[in-house]
């Protein structure tokens, strides 16, 4: 069996997200992927500089299935990567970049986007 496991560093959890966004990276991940390991591990980690939030989403690659190729590394993954951008620009307009990228071991995709808390209720 295939075990999956996301090892998260996360700034601040009440950091607003919006939503489907890493569901939609990890099933991209594991769609476009022949994963036969017993142990995946993909990783997610927040940087925040700026009033700008980095979520940077990494995932081992092993035998790609169909990825549409692209010059420089770059990866477009259709349908996944139309409905990522479609919920940055509900949510934050134009003000967001989407760069996904690979090596020959990973893919990355690097999400650039203000970085807005959940405000806590005035009691």
């Amino acid at each position: 069996n295939t075990h999956f496991q996301l090892e998260q560093t996360v700034c601040n959890e009440a950091h607003l997200i919006p939503p489907g966004i890493i569901l939609t990276l990890l099933e991209n991940a594991i769609s476009h992927n022949n994963y036969q390991q017993d142990n995946i591990i993909f990783n997610l980690t927040e940087k925040i500089e700026n009033q700008q939030s980095q979520l940077i989403f990494n995932a081992p690659i092993t035998e790609i299935k169909s990825f549409n190729k692209t010059p420089n590394n770059m990866i477009n993954l259709g349908l996944g990567t139309q409905y990522i951008e479609t919920r940055l620009t509900e949510s934050f307009e134009g003000n967001w970049l989407l760069e996904s990228s690979k090596t020959t071991t990973h893919w990355q995709v690097l999400i650039t986007m203000p970085y807005i808390t959940k405000r806590e209720p005035v009691s």
